[in-house]
Protein backbone atom coordinates (compact mmCIF):
# COMPACT_ATOMS: atom_id res chain seq x y z
CA UNK A 1 0.00 0.00 0.00
CA UNK A 2 1.41 3.39 -0.97
CA UNK A 3 1.97 5.93 1.70
CA UNK A 4 -0.77 7.79 0.29
CA UNK A 5 -2.93 5.46 0.47
CA UNK A 6 -2.26 3.99 4.22
CA UNK A 7 -3.02 8.02 5.11
CA UNK A 8 -6.38 8.44 3.52
CA UNK A 9 -7.22 4.80 5.59
CA UNK A 10 -5.96 6.25 8.43
CA UNK A 11 -8.00 9.62 8.36
CA UNK A 12 -11.24 8.38 9.78
CA UNK A 13 -9.31 7.72 13.16
CA UNK A 14 -7.27 10.72 13.22
CA UNK A 15 -9.68 13.16 13.17
CA UNK A 16 -11.56 11.12 15.80
CA UNK A 17 -8.66 12.57 18.07
CA UNK A 18 -8.72 15.91 16.95
CA UNK A 19 -10.18 18.17 19.48
CA UNK A 20 -13.71 19.78 18.47
CA UNK A 21 -14.02 17.53 16.14
CA UNK A 22 -17.96 15.95 16.51
CA UNK A 23 -18.88 12.58 16.91
CA UNK A 24 -21.48 10.77 14.35
CA UNK A 25 -25.11 11.47 16.45
CA UNK A 26 -26.48 8.18 17.77
CA UNK A 27 -30.15 7.34 16.38
CA UNK A 28 -31.43 7.32 19.51
CA UNK A 29 -31.47 9.44 23.24
CA UNK A 30 -33.12 9.26 25.98
CA UNK A 31 -36.14 10.73 26.19
CA UNK A 32 -34.72 13.41 29.51
CA UNK A 33 -32.22 14.34 26.55
CA UNK A 34 -34.26 15.07 23.63
CA UNK A 35 -34.03 17.19 21.78
CA UNK A 36 -30.41 17.66 23.33
CA UNK A 37 -28.78 17.55 26.80
CA UNK A 38 -31.41 17.57 29.68
CA UNK A 39 -33.49 19.98 28.20
CA UNK A 40 -36.76 17.53 28.92
CA UNK A 41 -35.34 16.80 32.14
CA UNK A 42 -38.23 18.89 34.46
CA UNK A 43 -41.03 17.54 32.19
CA UNK A 44 -40.18 13.75 31.92
CA UNK A 45 -39.51 13.16 36.16
CA UNK A 46 -43.03 15.36 35.96
CA UNK A 47 -44.38 12.84 34.42
CA UNK A 48 -42.50 9.79 36.13
CA UNK A 49 -43.81 11.21 39.63
CA UNK A 50 -47.12 11.55 38.31
CA UNK A 51 -47.52 8.25 37.27
CA UNK A 52 -46.04 6.68 40.41
CA UNK A 53 -48.43 8.74 41.94
CA UNK A 54 -51.32 7.37 40.02
CA UNK A 55 -49.98 3.53 40.06
CA UNK A 56 -49.69 3.91 43.90
CA UNK A 57 -53.22 5.64 44.46
CA UNK A 58 -54.84 2.63 42.33
CA UNK A 59 -52.35 -0.21 43.87
CA UNK A 60 -54.28 -0.15 47.22
CA UNK A 61 -57.46 -1.43 46.28
CA UNK A 62 -56.04 -3.55 42.95
CA UNK A 63 -52.13 -5.18 42.92
CA UNK A 64 -51.46 -4.13 46.06
CA UNK A 65 -54.14 -6.64 47.99
CA UNK A 66 -51.84 -9.63 47.13
CA UNK A 67 -48.88 -11.26 48.21
CA UNK A 68 -46.58 -8.30 47.64
CA UNK A 69 -48.56 -5.01 49.15
CA UNK A 70 -45.69 -2.90 49.53
CA UNK A 71 -45.73 -2.91 45.41
CA UNK A 72 -44.21 0.28 44.08
CA UNK A 73 -43.20 2.15 40.96
CA UNK A 74 -38.98 2.76 41.61
CA UNK A 75 -37.83 4.36 37.89
CA UNK A 76 -39.27 5.00 34.29
CA UNK A 77 -36.87 5.24 31.36
CA UNK A 78 -37.96 6.12 27.59
CA UNK A 79 -35.77 6.15 24.85
CA UNK A 80 -36.51 8.02 21.64
CA UNK A 81 -35.72 8.07 17.93
CA UNK A 82 -34.14 11.44 17.45
CA UNK A 83 -34.34 11.82 13.79
CA UNK A 84 -38.65 10.71 13.93
CA UNK A 85 -38.75 12.60 17.23
CA UNK A 86 -41.10 9.71 18.74
CA UNK A 87 -40.60 7.63 21.83
CA UNK A 88 -38.90 4.51 20.60
CA UNK A 89 -39.37 2.35 24.10
CA UNK A 90 -40.42 2.74 27.62
CA UNK A 91 -39.28 0.59 30.35
CA UNK A 92 -41.16 0.60 34.28
CA UNK A 93 -39.27 -0.21 36.63
CA UNK A 94 -41.74 -1.97 40.16
CA UNK A 95 -40.33 -3.53 43.54
CA UNK A 96 -42.00 -4.71 46.19
CA UNK A 97 -40.86 -7.07 49.48
CA UNK A 98 -41.97 -9.79 51.60
CA UNK A 99 -40.73 -10.31 54.66
CA UNK A 100 -41.67 -13.44 57.04
CA UNK A 101 -40.71 -14.47 60.32
CA UNK A 102 -39.31 -18.23 60.69
CA UNK A 103 -41.16 -19.57 64.14
CA UNK A 104 -38.81 -22.15 64.84
CA UNK A 105 -35.38 -19.77 64.82
CA UNK A 106 -36.48 -16.11 65.18
CA UNK A 107 -34.75 -15.66 61.38
CA UNK A 108 -36.65 -12.78 58.81
CA UNK A 109 -36.75 -14.01 55.41
CA UNK A 110 -36.80 -11.76 52.55
CA UNK A 111 -38.51 -12.16 49.31
CA UNK A 112 -37.45 -9.10 47.74
CA UNK A 113 -39.12 -8.94 43.59
CA UNK A 114 -38.81 -6.34 40.38
CA UNK A 115 -40.66 -6.32 37.53
CA UNK A 116 -39.29 -4.30 34.39
CA UNK A 117 -42.71 -3.85 32.48
CA UNK A 118 -42.71 -2.02 28.91
CA UNK A 119 -45.35 0.37 28.21
CA UNK A 120 -47.44 -0.28 24.81
CA UNK A 121 -45.99 2.43 22.25
CA UNK A 122 -47.48 1.03 18.76
CA UNK A 123 -45.25 1.48 16.33
CA UNK A 124 -43.61 4.63 18.23
CA UNK A 125 -45.04 7.78 19.62
CA UNK A 126 -44.29 11.38 19.16
CA UNK A 127 -42.90 12.84 21.56
CA UNK A 128 -45.50 15.77 22.26
CA UNK A 129 -48.23 13.58 22.09
CA UNK A 130 -46.62 10.86 24.34
CA UNK A 131 -46.78 13.58 27.39
CA UNK A 132 -49.90 15.50 26.49
CA UNK A 133 -51.31 12.04 26.58
CA UNK A 134 -50.34 10.82 30.25
CA UNK A 135 -50.12 14.25 31.34
CA UNK A 136 -54.05 13.89 32.31
CA UNK A 137 -55.68 12.69 35.77
CA UNK A 138 -55.97 9.90 34.62
CA UNK A 139 -52.87 8.42 32.83
CA UNK A 140 -52.93 4.85 33.16
CA UNK A 141 -56.62 4.41 31.61
CA UNK A 142 -54.30 6.16 28.15
CA UNK A 143 -54.38 4.39 24.78
CA UNK A 144 -51.11 5.50 23.29
CA UNK A 145 -51.37 5.98 19.61
CA UNK A 146 -50.72 3.03 17.96
CA UNK A 147 -51.18 0.35 20.73
CA UNK A 148 -53.73 -2.06 21.65
CA UNK A 149 -54.56 -1.40 25.25
CA UNK A 150 -53.88 1.00 27.47
CA UNK A 151 -50.78 1.93 30.11
CA UNK A 152 -53.16 0.54 32.96
CA UNK A 153 -53.61 -2.96 31.03
CA UNK A 154 -49.96 -3.38 30.10
CA UNK A 155 -48.36 -2.41 33.58
CA UNK A 156 -51.22 -5.12 35.19
CA UNK A 157 -50.89 -7.71 33.23
CA UNK A 158 -46.99 -7.38 33.43
CA UNK A 159 -46.71 -7.65 37.45
CA UNK A 160 -49.60 -10.32 37.08
CA UNK A 161 -47.43 -12.41 35.37
CA UNK A 162 -46.47 -15.75 36.00
CA UNK A 163 -43.93 -15.82 38.65
CA UNK A 164 -41.73 -18.33 41.36
CA UNK A 165 -43.81 -19.11 44.25
CA UNK A 166 -43.07 -17.13 47.37
CA UNK A 167 -40.53 -18.19 49.74
CA UNK A 168 -42.08 -21.17 52.13
CA UNK A 169 -42.65 -20.38 55.76
CA UNK A 170 -43.41 -23.08 57.73
CA UNK A 171 -42.94 -24.09 61.39
CA UNK A 172 -43.96 -23.77 64.38
CA UNK A 173 -41.64 -22.54 67.29
CA UNK A 174 -41.02 -19.68 69.87
CA UNK A 175 -40.59 -16.80 68.12
CA UNK A 176 -43.37 -14.61 66.29
CA UNK A 177 -43.71 -11.24 63.84
CA UNK A 178 -43.10 -8.60 65.95
CA UNK A 179 -46.86 -7.38 64.94
CA UNK A 180 -48.37 -10.30 66.49
CA UNK A 181 -46.48 -9.63 70.25
CA UNK A 182 -47.67 -9.77 72.86
CA UNK A 183 -50.66 -11.22 71.30
CA UNK A 184 -51.63 -11.26 67.31
CA UNK A 185 -52.37 -7.97 65.81
CA UNK A 186 -51.44 -5.75 68.99
CA UNK A 187 -47.69 -4.93 68.24
CA UNK A 188 -48.72 -3.53 64.70
CA UNK A 189 -48.81 0.35 66.09
CA UNK A 190 -46.19 -0.05 67.88
CA UNK A 191 -43.83 -1.53 65.33
CA UNK A 192 -45.58 1.11 62.24
CA UNK A 193 -44.31 3.56 65.06
CA UNK A 194 -40.67 2.54 64.72
CA UNK A 195 -40.36 1.56 61.00
CA UNK A 196 -41.96 5.03 60.02
CA UNK A 197 -39.21 7.17 62.26
CA UNK A 198 -36.33 4.96 60.63
CA UNK A 199 -37.73 5.49 57.38
CA UNK A 200 -37.90 8.71 58.15
CA UNK A 201 -34.38 8.90 59.21
CA UNK A 202 -33.28 7.58 56.01
CA UNK A 203 -34.98 9.30 53.50
CA UNK A 204 -33.41 12.74 55.31
CA UNK A 205 -30.02 11.39 55.05
CA UNK A 206 -29.68 9.26 51.86
CA UNK A 207 -29.41 12.14 49.52
CA UNK A 208 -25.87 12.67 51.17
CA UNK A 209 -25.20 9.13 51.75
CA UNK A 210 -26.34 6.41 50.00
CA UNK A 211 -28.10 7.87 47.52
CA UNK A 212 -25.10 9.91 45.96
CA UNK A 213 -23.78 6.49 44.46
CA UNK A 214 -24.90 4.05 41.36
CA UNK A 215 -28.30 3.49 42.35
CA UNK A 216 -29.13 7.02 43.50
CA UNK A 217 -33.01 6.06 43.85
CA UNK A 218 -32.85 4.32 46.98
CA UNK A 219 -35.77 3.41 48.74
CA UNK A 220 -36.58 1.51 51.99
CA UNK A 221 -38.84 -1.08 51.23
CA UNK A 222 -39.78 -2.94 54.62
CA UNK A 223 -38.52 -3.40 58.03
CA UNK A 224 -39.81 -7.01 59.94
CA UNK A 225 -39.09 -8.00 63.40
CA UNK A 226 -39.03 -11.34 65.38
CA UNK A 227 -39.86 -11.63 69.31
CA UNK A 228 -38.90 -14.67 71.46
CA UNK A 229 -42.29 -15.23 73.14
CA UNK A 230 -41.01 -16.66 76.52
CA UNK A 231 -38.78 -14.13 77.33
CA UNK A 232 -39.93 -11.06 75.17
CA UNK A 233 -36.48 -11.24 73.89
CA UNK A 234 -35.70 -9.48 70.13
CA UNK A 235 -34.82 -11.94 67.85
CA UNK A 236 -34.24 -10.55 64.65
CA UNK A 237 -34.85 -7.12 62.72
CA UNK A 238 -34.38 -7.11 58.51
CA UNK A 239 -34.65 -3.88 56.93
CA UNK A 240 -35.13 -4.43 52.80
CA UNK A 241 -34.15 -1.55 50.24
CA UNK A 242 -34.35 -1.57 46.35
CA UNK A 243 -32.67 0.56 43.79
CA UNK A 244 -31.91 0.87 40.43
CA UNK A 245 -30.18 2.68 36.77
CA UNK A 246 -31.64 2.70 33.89
CA UNK A 247 -30.24 3.45 30.76
CA UNK A 248 -31.57 3.81 26.81
CA UNK A 249 -29.15 2.23 24.99
CA UNK A 250 -28.29 4.85 22.28
CA UNK A 251 -27.79 2.55 19.33
CA UNK A 252 -30.67 0.39 19.51
CA UNK A 253 -33.10 2.26 21.24
CA UNK A 254 -33.45 -0.62 24.45
CA UNK A 255 -33.79 0.41 27.82
CA UNK A 256 -31.09 -1.71 30.62
CA UNK A 257 -32.22 -2.67 33.50
CA UNK A 258 -29.76 -2.26 36.30
CA UNK A 259 -31.36 -3.10 39.40
CA UNK A 260 -30.48 -4.03 43.27
CA UNK A 261 -32.37 -5.04 46.12
CA UNK A 262 -30.78 -5.70 49.80
CA UNK A 263 -32.01 -7.22 53.18
CA UNK A 264 -30.09 -5.43 55.79
CA UNK A 265 -30.34 -7.32 59.07
CA UNK A 266 -29.90 -4.17 62.44
CA UNK A 267 -26.79 -4.50 64.05
CA UNK A 268 -28.74 -5.88 67.11
CA UNK A 269 -27.24 -7.13 70.33
CA UNK A 270 -28.48 -10.68 71.52
CA UNK A 271 -30.85 -10.52 74.04
CA UNK A 272 -32.25 -7.13 73.61
CA UNK A 273 -35.73 -6.61 75.33
CA UNK A 274 -38.01 -5.77 72.86
CA UNK A 275 -39.62 -3.10 74.75
CA UNK A 276 -36.23 -1.53 75.03
CA UNK A 277 -36.03 -1.26 71.46
CA UNK A 278 -39.12 -0.15 70.77
CA UNK A 279 -38.36 3.06 73.10
CA UNK A 280 -35.45 3.74 71.42
CA UNK A 281 -35.78 3.15 67.68
CA UNK A 282 -38.57 6.64 67.91
CA UNK A 283 -38.47 10.03 67.04
CA UNK A 284 -36.36 11.91 64.64
CA UNK A 285 -32.91 10.75 65.34
CA UNK A 286 -34.03 7.00 65.19
CA UNK A 287 -31.84 6.32 63.08
CA UNK A 288 -28.52 7.75 64.61
CA UNK A 289 -29.41 6.19 68.01
CA UNK A 290 -27.06 3.85 69.78
CA UNK A 291 -28.93 0.57 70.17
CA UNK A 292 -29.39 -1.03 73.37
CA UNK A 293 -26.10 -2.72 74.48
CA UNK A 294 -24.03 -1.93 71.22
CA UNK A 295 -21.73 0.77 70.31
CA UNK A 296 -23.57 1.23 66.90
CA UNK A 297 -26.39 2.87 65.31
CA UNK A 298 -28.78 1.58 62.50
CA UNK A 299 -26.94 3.76 60.18
CA UNK A 300 -23.94 3.04 60.40
CA UNK A 301 -25.25 -0.99 60.64
CA UNK A 302 -26.50 -0.06 56.82
CA UNK A 303 -23.79 1.16 55.79
CA UNK A 304 -21.80 -2.16 55.68
CA UNK A 305 -24.95 -3.35 53.87
CA UNK A 306 -25.93 -0.76 51.40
Amino acid sequence: MSLRSRLLSSLPALLLLLPGTPLRAQPFTDLVDFPRNEANWDRFYDLEAHLARRFAAVCADTLCEGEYSNLRALQLRCSVDAARAQVQACTWLFVASELAVAADTGQVQADNRRWACALPLGAGVPVEAFHAALEGEAPLAVTLPGARTSLGAAVGACLQAPRPPATAHAGTGPYVDARDYPRPGLGQAPMQAMEQALVRGFDNICGDTFCEGEYYNLQAMRLRCSVHVPSGRAGQCVWTFAGSQLAVDTATGAVTVDARDWACPLPLAPGTAWPQLLATLQGAEAIDTVLPGTGTTVYEGLTGCL
